[in-house]
């Protein structure tokens, strides 16, 4: 099996707490690569200043990023190091994957400092890219039925926070982690980072499900939503509530 590393890199303009929210999009890319037999290894950056290329390993075959524009800069530096890295020790390049929402907006800007471009919801086309060995700019499909996906590999992960709110002057409070229910919105704010326009729902089954997993395994028992808007569909909203 190849060795994959994936990536959570710093950002230079979060100002206080940068772990409270775990990394939802890379739990579930771990738990998709688990699905097809690749346990990936999980580098975090996030309370450090800068990156450090050191905590990845020399002998690694894919390391995979995700970025947002305030962490753009920071990923390309990783890239650079990588390769830079891999000529000084007479080594192999490893193959470098970015997704995530920048690469989803701006594809063209990420592609010349890295293989593969993952423009979209990873989760589907990952594995086929790492098994395929495929480069260049790739638009995955939109996931239909949410329901399909396993959840989060948080066990890979240190997603747990009892940060009360952004900023360690808040306090603290019960030990909580990310959740989401929907993807999208059918809105086009300016500032908003989301490419798509409309919203797939997961079933409330499969949400209480995963709610019960996160008090069963990890007794977890509060939980902040990620949904771009949960307001959307109100039937379904109250489903889930119920």
């Amino acid at each position: 099996m190849p060795k994959v590393v994936l990536v959570l890199c710093p950002n230079a303009h979060v100002l206080a707490t940068p772990d409270m929210y775990g990394n939802l999009g890379m739990m579930y890319l771990a738990a998709a690569l688990e699905q097809h037999g690749i346990t990936p290894q999980v580098v975090d950056m996030r309370r450090l200043k800068m990156p450090d290329t050191g905590l990845i390993p020399m002998d690694a075959d894919f390391v995979c990023i995700s970025a947002t524009t305030g962490e753009i800069d920071f990923t390309r530096g990783i890239a650079w190091q990588l390769r830079r890295r891999a000529v000084y020790n007479q080594g192999r390049i490893p193959h470098l994957v970015i997704g995530g929402a920048h690469a989803s907006l701006m594809p063209d800007d990420c592609i010349k400092d890295f293989d593969t471009v993952v423009v979209g919801e990873g989760e589907e086309v990952l594995p086929r890219i790492i098994s395929e060995r495929i480069k260049g700019i790739v638009k995955a499909p939109r996931i239909k039925n949410l329901d399909l996906l396993p959840f989060p590999a948080r066990h890979l992960f240190d997603c747990f926070s009892t940060a009360l709110f952004p900023g360690e002057k808040y306090g603290e409070g019960d030990k909580a982690t990310t959740l989401i229910w929907s993807r999208g919105c059918p809105y086009a704010c300016a500032f908003c980072s989301n490419i798509y326009r409309t919203v797939t729902y997961r079933n409330p089954a499969n949400i209480r499900a995963e709610m019960e997993q996160l008090i069963r395994d990890f007794d977890c028992h509060a939980f902040r939503l990620e949904d771009d808007n949960l307001g959307v569909n109100i039937s379904w909203f109250n489903a889930v509530c119920e």
